[in-house]
C-alpha cells in the first residue's frame, strides 16, 4: 500500500483488499484505515464500476498499485474520517501524459481536500515520469474546475461523448 500526505490529508493507495472491503460497506473500507465512514459514502462517481476496474488494473499488472485509485483521509474535525477518492487512470501514456480524477463527499466539501489531493497527485506523477496531467469536468462543476484552477491546469478542449455530453479538458504542464 501507498501513501501521500500533506496539509492534513492523507492518500492510500487502493488495493485488492480495500476495494473488497468497500464493495462490503463504507464502513468495513474505513475499518480497515483505521477512522471513521461519513454518512454519504460513497462519493461521487464511486461505484461498483469504478471499484471494478481498479481491482481489474491491479488484477492485470501488479505494479499499477498507485496509478489508479487513492482514498483520502482527512481530519474532519473529530478525527480521521474517510472523506473521498482520486487517482490517475493508469499510467503514464508514451507521451508522458496521465488523467486525474476526484470527488469528495458532500459534507467534507470545500475545505480544500480535493485540491490537495490534487496537488499530491501531480507531484507524485512527476516524480514517477510524467510530463503532463489531464483532467475532465462537466460544465457544470465549478467547484471542480475551481480546484483544477488551483493547481495551475488550464482549460484546453470541449469534449462531446456520449456518455457524458459535453465534458471540458483541463491540462497541466508539469
Amino acid at each position: 500500500m501507498h501513501e501521500l500526505a500533506a496539509d492534513g490529508i492523507r492518500l492510500v493507495s487502493a488495493t485488492p483488499e480495500l476495494l473488497d472491503a468497500e464493495d462490503i460497506s463504507g464502513d468495513r473500507l474505513a475499518g480497515l484505515l483505521g477512522v471513521e465512514a461519513p454518512p454519504s459514502w460513497p462519493p461521487m462517481f464511486n461505484d461498483a464500476d469504478t471499484r471494478r476496474w481498479a481491482r481489474n488494473a491491479l488484477h492485470d499488472d501488479p505494479d499499477a498499485e498507485g496509478w489508479n485509485s487513492w482514498y483520502i483521509v482527512a481530519d474532519a474535525g473529530e478525527g480521521l474520517m474517510l472523506a473521498g477518492i482520486c487517482g490517475y487512470k493508469g499510467a503514464p501514456d508514451p507521451h508522458g501524459q496521465v488523467e486525474v480524477g476526484y470527488s469528495v463527499v458532500p459534507e467534507l466539501q470545500r475545505r480544500g481536500l480535493a485540491s490537495t489531493a490534487v496537488a499530491l497527485l501531480c507531484e507524485s506523477a512527476l516524480s514517477r515520469g510524467a510530463k503532463t496531467v489531464v483532467a475532465d469536468t462537466l460544465p457544470e462543476l465549478v467547484p471542480s474546475q475551481r480546484v483544477l484552477a488551483k493547481n495551475g491546469f488550464l482549460r484546453i478542449a470541449t469534449i462531446e461523448n456520449v456518455e457524458d455530453g459535453v465534458i471540458w479538458r483541463y491540462r497541466r504542464q508539469l
